[in-house]
């Protein structure tokens, strides 16, 4: 075996060396990034929840208001 030989072998495992760990870099960003999908997600939903909560609420105050005024409009004829 001579030096070039050696410095092949040397660059062939250097070279999969850097392969690896951007491998594993690109895997760990790959779950990352869909950790954080899900997460989006779920706050997306748990927004869209509130939001259909808070106008439930807003539509119970609605329906009471409403009732209120046409019984006293009622209430004076």
């Amino acid at each position: 075996m001579n030096n070039s030989d050696l410095d092949r072998n040397l660059d062939i495992e250097e070279l999969a060396e850097y392969i690896a760990t951007a491998s594993q870099t690109i895997v760990n960003e790959m779950k990352k990034q869909g950790e954080n999908h899900l997460d989006f997600n779920e706050a997306v939903q748990a927004m869209k929840n509130e939001s259909l909560i808070e106008q439930q609420k807003c539509q119970e105050d609605f329906n009471a208001r409403r009732s209120r005024i046409k019984r006293k409009f009622n209430r004076r004829r």
